[in-house]
Formats: structure tokens, C-alpha cells, sequence
């Protein structure tokens, strides 16, 4: 994967990504080269990153079978595989914390949805549903409280040398929630369960939902102390309608100067909730924000590489963690994805840039399963010029752009390959 763009920082941002990333995942997946350990939650919050622009496949599945091999007799999984005894805020002896065990049904789901890997994952039939039964068999007021939250936000609490992440309560309700919720996916794509399973999720699905409600809802689609973290879990597990909070998420970011003080999968859920609703702009000026706490900051001291926790403005994290940890190089996905516009599908190629962020030129390549795929946009005053190249073999869809027009589109035969240059005027 190549990237370039005209903005510099932008690129010194995609390279620290992509060196603190595959530092990590050279030695395993995913945690810092001071541990070495795969933890779970990790893994949910970079995995749509790792699958926006790596070739990634084999190692999800080896990953989703070492947590398989190291589940708990009870049906626990993990927080690391392989379990080394970590299991902070886990329901049970060696479980580990909801959003750690949230990979498991994260991975199965990737490798069935993204990959076509259904006899794969079929074969964990058996540990996928030993997991679900030990889900259900916990009291709801129990387990809601078994997770750390939004792990490693900014506006994150420490007293006594325990980290509270903001509304931890109510994110660790929801972590419950979207582990059902996950599970209820995979018996609707019929790769465990039967009706009877269908029938216990539904209703476990519902008495959370419903308690969830009456314990932490504030009205108007906000929970809790109606922190960014709780804003953005509850859009996440559908308890808030998204046209509804997320203008209302976008102007809390402004009232704190462009800040996302998330945690590690509020972070991650953003970067994807907000570029699919056309707020690139508000991604694009937090990810090149100067003042601390920022992603400039992180790199002040020219270490080249992501830290665990946002330097504050006093130049102090809650917790000082690792110089080298990509929990949050997150965004790698709003670059892929977003900013240099590919993504790839189980038809071919879906086009889709960022035009409206305020970056004169683009230009990338991303080695597809269809084939290398170039790109390239640049933009003028009011035009914009677009560039692929594909194998010819291979689908493709160039997404209408909101406020601009395409005024031409030219197709050529280049080899093997296509060459598709399209002209665009802005409209807005």
C-alpha cells in the first residue's frame, strides 16, 4: 500500500501509522513490541485498518483459532491469545474484559463477511457457541459492569492507580450488547445455533436493550454523562438513531476544539460513523490538529512512532503506556478508505474519495485481491481530476460524490489493465 498526499503532515501521519502497525504485527497482533501480547480489544479497534490495506486474511483466521485453543473451560475467551493471565475487569477466572472477549465474534464474522471463509469459521461451531452459552448465563447487572469501557480515551479518570474510562458503566453495557448482537449475526448467517439459540439471543438482546435504557438513558438518544464515548457506543449498538446524535456529536468536537477524546473503539467507530455521513472535514482537522492532545503531539519528540495514550497540554497522559503501540493508528482506514478513495468489495473496487477536505492532490495504490489498483485525484478551484487504474478483469464503482458533479468520463484499455479518468466540477 502506497499513499502521498499534498498535505505533509497527512503523510508523515500515514507512514508513522503504517511503521507502528507492522512493527507490532511483525512480532504478533497486536500490541506493542514491549509485550507482545494479542489482545482482543486491540484487535477490534484496528481491525477494520488491517483490513482496509493489508493482505491480512491468513493471519485473522490463525488469530481467531489461538484464542479458540485457549478458551476457558467455562467458555471464556481471553483477553490476550496466548492467555498469559492478564483478565483485568473479565467476568471469570482467565476471561478476559467484554470488549478483549468482543473479538472472537469480530474475526468470525470479518473472515465470513469480508473474505467468503464460512467453512473456515464453520469449523469453530462448537467454541463460538460454548462462548454465547457463557454469555447468556451471566445476570445482566453483573456483567454490564465487566469491561474497561472506552479504553484509553483523553478525558479518561485516575485515582488510586485505577483508570476509569469515561461513562464506563454504560460503554461496558453496550460492549455487552454488541457481543449479542455480533452473535445474533452469525446465527442469522446460519454458521451456529438453531432456532432455539435465535429465540434466547433475541431475548437477551431485548432485556439488554431494555436495561440499558431504563439505567442509563438521559433522553433525547443520550446515555450516562453524555460523554463523545457514550455518544458514539450507543449509535453503535443501535441504541441511538445515528441522523439524530451524530450532528449532535459533530458539534461537541467543535465546542472542545476539534478534540476526539475517545478511546481506543470510540476512536476507530468514529473514523467510520463520520466519513459515511460526509463529516471528512471534521476528521481531516483532528488528524492534523498541532495543539496537544493530538496526533502531533504523539510525534513531537520525533520517536517515529504512535504512543499508547495522547500527550495532554501539560505533556502528561493519565497513564504514560508504550512509545511504540498502534492501538490508536485507527485511522489508516479513513486514509484507505476515505482519502485516497478505494475500497474493496466482494463485486471489485468501490471509488469513493475524500474531495472535500482541503488537500490539492492524492495519490495511492492498494494491491487488491483483484489486482493492483492506482489512484490519483487533484483538485483546482473547481474542478476535480480523477485517475484509476485497474486489472480489466476487475468490477468496479466510482460513488456519486456530495457537492460535486461529474461533467466526463473517459474509459481506455491499457494492456491487461483499464484506465478510468474522470472530470468533476464543484458544486458546492
Amino acid at each position: 500500500m502506497t499513499l502521498e498526499t499534498s498535505d505533509p503532515f497527512l503523510n508523515q501521519l500515514w507512514a508513522v501509522g503504517q511503521a507502528t502497525r507492522l512493527n507490532n504485527i511483525h512480532s504478533y497482533f497486536e500490541d506493542c513490541t514491549r509485550e507482545r501480547f494479542g489482545y482482543g480489544g486491540d484487535i477490534v479497534a484496528l481491525l477494520p485498518t488491517q483490513m482496509a490495506d493489508l493482505a491480512i486474511e491468513p493471519l485473522l483466521e490463525k488469530v481467531l483459532w489461538d484464542f479458540a485453543y485457549d478458551q476457558r473451560p467455562d467458555g471464556a475467551m481471553t483477553a490476550t491469545a496466548p492467555f498469559v493471565g492478564i483478565m483485568t475487569n473479565g467476568p471469570s477466572n482467565g476471561g478476559g474484559a467484554l470488549g478483549w472477549q468482543l473479538v472472537v465474534p469480530e474475526l468470525a464474522l470479518a473472515l465470513v463477511m469480508t473474505y467468503g471463509k464460512q467453512a473456515a469459521v464453520a469449523k469453530l461451531r462448537p467454541q463460538l457457541e460454548q462462548h454465547l452459552n457463557y454469555l447468556l448465563a451471566f445476570d445482566f447487572d453483573y456483567i454490564a459492569q465487566c469491561c474497561l469501557g472506552d479504553w484509553g480515551a483523553i478525558d479518561e479518570t485516575r485515582e488510586n492507580e485505577v483508570i476509569t474510562s469515561p461513562d464506563q458503566s454504560f460503554c461496558s453495557a453496550c460492549m455487552y450488547l454488541l457481543l449479542l448482537q455480533r452473535y445474533q449475526e452469525l446465527i442469522d448467517l446460519r454458521i451456529i445455533g438453531n432456532e432455539d439459540y435465535c429465540q434466547r439471543v433475541t431475548a437477551a438482546i431485548q432485556y439488554t436493550t431494555q436495561q440499558i435504557k431504563q439505567q442509563f438513558s438521559i433522553g433525547h438518544g443520550q446515555y450516562g454523562a453524555g460523554t463523545l464515548s457514550s455518544m458514539i457506543f450507543a449509535m453503535k449498538t443501535g441504541l441511538s438513531e445515528k441522523k439524530e446524535i451524530l450532528p449532535k456529536l459533530v458539534q461537541r468536537i467543535k465546542q472542545q476544539e476539534g478534540i476526539f477524546s475517545f478511546g481506543i473503539f470510540g476512536m476507530a467507530w468514529s473514523y467510520q460513523l463520520l466519513a459515511e455521513a460526509g463529516y471528512n472535514d471534521i476528521i481531516f482537522d483532528w488528524l492534523t490538529r498541532r495543539a496537544a492532545p493530538s496526533y502531533a503531539a504523539m510525534l513531537a519528540s520525533g520517536n517515529g512512532t504512535l504512543m499508547e495514550h495522547f500527550p495532554t497540554p501539560q505533556h502528561s497522559a493519565t497513564y504514560e503506556g508504550s512509545l511504540n503501540h498502534a492501538m490508536f493508528a485507527s485511522y489508516g482506514y479513513w486514509f484507505v478508505r476515505h482519502l485516497l478513495g478505494i475500497q474493496m468489495t466482494s463485486a471489485g473496487i468501490l471509488i469513493q474519495p475524500a474531495f472535500d477536505v482541503p488537500v490539492a492532490h492524492v495519490k495511492g495504490s492498494l494491491q487488491s485481491t483483484f489486482g493492483l489498483v492506482t489512484l490519483s485525484w487533484e483538485k483546482t478551484d473547481r474542478t476535480v481530476r480523477l485517475t484509476v487504474e485497474l486489472p480489466r478483469t476487475c468490477g468496479y464503482e466510482i460513488s456519486q460524490m456530495k457537492g460535486f458533479r461529474k461533467v466526463s468520463e473517459k474509459i481506455e484499455d491499457v494492456g491487461d489493465r483499464q484506465k478510468v479518468s474522470c472530470l468533476y466540477t464543484i458544486t458546492s
